[in-house]
């Protein structure tokens, strides 16, 4: 949900907006062609045109969130054909989420009009999970300092 047509425009440029030091893995931004973004993997891992480089397993997302793949290898991109209608990918490293009994320990945080207001368990439909104590502190302290520019947004954490 877009407040204005400003906020619209910085969701194609985030990574510019947000900042980055935030993050607890190193994302880049990419646009090309998913012929030419498969180049980019080696026998080691990924090496972007950019210099950055991350060996595998390597995280890949298209822009507009249509999908995501792990990459385990040069040959392994499994159904990331799906991606050759996009030019615009980011790529990182893949982090390990913590689980519990249930899963794995992900959720989705909302943001209303710059305010933390409320979490879910993320691939869950759990009554009973209990949102982590100081949860919504930490999205509102990324909501107010590093994401400043967005008023309206799912935060996953």
């Amino acid at each position: 949900m877009f407040n204005s047509p400003e906020e619209e425009s910085r969701v194609d440029i985030w990574p510019s907006v947000v900042d980055m030091r935030f993050l607890q893995r190193n994302i880049h931004p990419y646009q090309c062609s998913y012929t030419e973004l498969k180049s980019y993997f080696h026998d080691d891992g990924f090496h972007g045109p950019d210099g950055f480089v991350v060996p595998y397993p390597v995280f890949v997302k298209t822009q507009h969130k249509a999908i995501s793949h792990v990459v385990e290898n040069k040959h392994d991109f499994g159904h990331l054909g799906v991606y050759g209608m996009h030019t615009e990918y980011f790529v990182g490293e893949v982090i390990d989420i913590a689980e519990d009994d249930i899963g794995k320990r992900e959720f989705r945080t909302y943001i209303a009009g710059g305010r933390a207001i409320n979490a879910a368990r993320m691939w869950q439909d759990y009554d009973d999970c209990e949102i982590p104590v100081g949860l919504l502190d930490f999205a509102q302290s990324f909501a107010t300092h590093h994401a400043p520019h967005f008023q309206t947004y799912g935060l996953d954490i």
